[in-house]
């Protein structure tokens, strides 16, 4: 047999071994990705020529051979009188041109719309006299909202909670609202405190209801956001993965777009509307604009990919075993981190973490994850443990690539069960000697680390050269990693950093699948990372590409509740030409049925999932009571613009 062992430490191996093409491609379909800054008339002109094969941001028109994707733009939030509720229902016609009419927070862009969508109905069908608006009228970009809510750091995306939308009617219309109860709810969301499903549900309803309970700020409606690409049948592109909130410019899509004429590789160019604002901060909320977000999403690796169209989260670096008990849970003694936190916890998490090699050649080690605990400090972290480091194998016939999997256990404490993994997984897209370097910058004082950019301040750059050398003559290593790494790794560490440095000028190394080759300050030039340490290959997110949808056909009534029939959607290849076809859900689909059960107090008496069976069929059962079943059918997680029926349940 042929094994290739990837463990930490190893020089790169191609992918062609035994005379033969190894049959994993590690990291994903273009072999160099160019972002660079257009208007829209030029994006528009380079679309239909061919010389451009996305956009993310809006045009005026419909170029040739193009194809768009939608996704959630903005909240239009109208400014009124105190107390002037009744006169916001009549403020439609102040909608700006293409914007929705949707007087309530939460849209069906959202994973949990199926939660409001009774009330954002009933929202949307009550209007008042149409009037003239003379107050003040504002977009809020929906990116900048959960920008103002996110811990980004180094590969751990944020709070759980960042794409709900119960937390975006709280960002919205929190500040104009002081009510204790607001902040009981939001808190209570955010720390797992409630004991059911349906609880949970009348917890985000209840927090919306009192947050609109004033109005000094309304919502009226929300822009659709319209991105182009090339859909030419050669030129094009294909596979074009998009998020529901943030569209092109989201991590999903430079691991699922393809370009048409080749099965892998090639050149793919892609364009923001405007060159980069935000500084290029790789430890926190850097990379604030389109042209930024494109970048960084093909730069770095998070532990947990955002689900595009749903809800949760996709397991992309780490997987995760969650334990989650009703009574205290003990911390080991000896754990990390568990100083001055107390001895128990409410939840441990188990986690396999898929290590890699960074940009630099240096490889992962527990000594990196232990270093990004010691940056981001979550208020939930009870105490860090490495169990042990297994082996896994992935094999093609007699070919192997072998894997080193660290196995950690981290203790948390208030966060509810579906959150957990997701809260402070053992993790960093940036290797601790880099933000070692950073850190070392900070206490001098060269720049705060909240504020500064290793790629475009030239005169920064050159400060964290002169800092560099310095380190490795020194062999620095940071307090905190003292019983993890010795003089000589720490020397090789920068050693290998400076080297990085000198071959791309800048200083921004992560282990993901793209290497900033260069930036010329109007173009970043992306090369791919075909290291085979990378445990992710061409089509490992495929399936998030197109969201599919389900269908309600049907409800019959029955003695012991409902039974719902669904039809779902698949797609259809011929030749370069894929079409969507709808039929009976295929064995290998995740098709569940979603509901509420609303009583006639408008409280919800019921909710749950249930698995569609046979021929497309969900039988539910419903307790006597309600008034009306609010009812969604979700195909493999993918809840935003899940059709909803509405009917009424007596």
């Amino acid at each position: 047999m042929n094994y290739l062992v990837l463990a930490a430490g190893l020089a790169f191996l191609g992918v062609a071994h035994a005379g033969h093409e190894f049959p994993f491609y590690p990291s994903f379909y273009p072999q160099e990705i160019t972002v660079e800054a257009l208007d829209a008339q030029t994006a528009a002109q380079r679309l239909a020529k061919g010389t451009l094969h996305a956009y993310a941001g809006t045009l005026e028109t419909d170029p040739a051979k193009t194809a768009a994707v939608a996704s959630l733009g903005g909240y239009v939030i109208a400014r009124v009188d105190r107390d002037a509720c009744a006169a916001a229902r009549g403020l439609k016609p102040a909608l700006p041109a293409g914007a929705v009419w949707h007087p309530y927070p939460v849209t069906p862009f959202h994973a949990d719309y199926l939660h409001h969508a009774d009330r954002a109905e009933a929202a949307r069908a009550t209007t008042g006299e149409q009037k003239k608006f003379s107050g003040e009228l504002e977009i809020i970009d929906v990116g900048a909202l959960m920008a103002k809510a996110s811990a980004r750091y180094s590969g751990w995306p944020g709070p759980p909670w960042l794409r709900q939308g119960w937390l975006h009617a709280y960002l919205l219309l929190a500040p104009a609202v002081t009510d204790v109860r607001i902040e009981n709810a939001a808190r209570r969301l955010m720390r797992g405190d409630y004991r059911s499903l349906e609880e949970r549900i009348n917890l985000e309803r209840n927090l919306v209801e009192l947050l609109q309970a004033r109005c000094e700020r309304v919502v009226l409606g929300y822009t659709v956001r319209r991105e182009h690409y090339g859909a030419d049948y050669s030129q094009g592109v294909e596979n074009v993965g998009y998020d529901a909130l943030e569209g092109l410019a989201s991590a999903i899509f430079p691991r699922t777009v393809k370009l048409r004429d080749f099965p892998w590789n090639g050149w793919l160019n892609v364009a923001a509307p405007a060159p980069p604002s935000s500084a290029w901060n790789p430890v926190a909320g850097g990379f604030g604009d389109a042209f930024g977000r494109l970048v960084w999403s093909a730069l770095s690796d998070p532990a947990f990919l955002p689900s595009p169209h749903g809800g949760g989260w996709i397991e992309n670096r780490v997987s995760a075993s969650v334990e989650k008990s009703q009574k205290p849970i003990a911390v080991p003694a000896g754990a990390l981190f568990s100083a001055g936190r107390g001895k128990t916890a409410t939840a441990r998490i188990v986690y396999r973490v898929r290590n890699s090699a960074f940009h630099d050649g240096t490889s992962m080690s527990f000594a990196d994850l232990v270093y990004a605990y010691t940056f981001m400090n979550p208020e939930q972290l009870r105490g860090v443990r490495l169990l042990r480091v297994d082996t896994e194998t992935l094999a093609f016939g007699e070919d192997k690539l072998s894997y080193e999997v660290p196995v950690v256990e981290v203790y948390l404490d208030g966060v509810a069960d579906g959150d957990a993994a997701s809260v402070a997984p053992p993790w960093t897209t940036l290797p601790w000697h880099l933000l070692a370097l950073f850190g070392e910058g900070a206490r001098r004082g060269y720049f705060t680390l909240s504020e500064f950019d290793p790629v475009r301040d030239a005169a920064l750059v050159r400060k964290l050269a002169e800092l560099a050398r310095e380190l490795e003559e020194r062999a620095y290593v940071p307090p905190a990693l003292v019983p993890y790494v010795n003089a000589q790794e720490a020397r090789a560490r920068y050693r290998a950093l400076r080297e990085f440095h000198a071959a791309h000028g800048h200083w921004l190394v992560t282990n993901g699948p793209y290497v900033l080759e260069r930036w010329d300050g109007a173009k970043a030039v992306l090369g791919v990372f075909r290291d085979p340490t990378y445990p992710k290959g061409i089509g490992s997110f495929n399936a998030y590409a197109v969201p599919l949808k389900a269908h309600v056909t049907r409800i019959e009534r029955r003695a012991s509740g409902a039974e719902v029939r669904i039809e779902t959607e698949r797609l259809e290849r011929e030749g370069r030409d894929v079409r969507i076809v709808r039929g009976f859900p295929e064995k290998k689909q995740a098709a569940v049925c979603r509901y509420l059960l609303i009583g006639r107090d408008g409280a919800v008496a019921a909710a749950g999932e249930v698995r569609a069976g046979a021929e497309g069929r969900c039988r539910l059962q419903l307790k006597p009571g309600g008034n009306r079943l609010v009812l969604a059918a979700v195909l493999e997680g993918s809840a935003a613009n899940a059709p909803i029926r509405i009917v009424p349940w007596e």
